[in-house]
C-alpha cells in the first residue's frame, strides 16, 4: 500500500477509523471522510502526515461531489492525493451491529 491513496468514508469511528489508521501505518495516503468533525480530527491526527480529513455526508450529492472535487480527482492530478487507488465503502450498521 506504500504511497497509494485510499479514500475511507465513515472514517470517524469503528471500522472506518481502524481501516484509516491501519492503512496509514502501511504508508498509504489516507483521505478520511466523515460527518463528525471532532472525531474525524482525532483520527486524522493519529494518521499523521499521511492523512487528511474532509467533513462530508456522503448521502448528500453536494457533499459527495465536493469530496470528489476536493483534491482534483475530476481534473488533472495536482497533489499526492489526486489519484485514488481504492475507495472502500464503509457504512454504519444497525444499532445491534447487524
Amino acid at each position: 500500500m506504500k504511497d497509494k491513496v485510499v479514500v475511507v468514508t465513515g472514517a470517524s469511528s469503528g471500522f472506518g477509523a481502524a481501516l484509516a489508521e491501519l492503512l496509514s501505518s502501511k504508508r498509504a495516503f489516507v483521505v478520511l471522510v466523515a460527518r463528525r468533525e471532532d472525531r474525524l480530527h482525532q483520527i486524522v491526527t493519529r494518521c499523521g502526515l499521511r492523512g487528511i480529513g474532509i467533513v462530508a455526508d456522503m448521502t448528500k450529492r453536494a457533499d459527495a461531489r465536493r469530496v470528489v472535487e476536493a483534491w482534483g480527482w475530476s481534473a488533472r492530478p495536482k497533489t499526492p492525493f489526486a489519484t485514488a487507488y481504492l475507495w472502500p465503502r464503509v457504512e454504519p450498521t444497525g444499532s445491534l451491529g447487524c
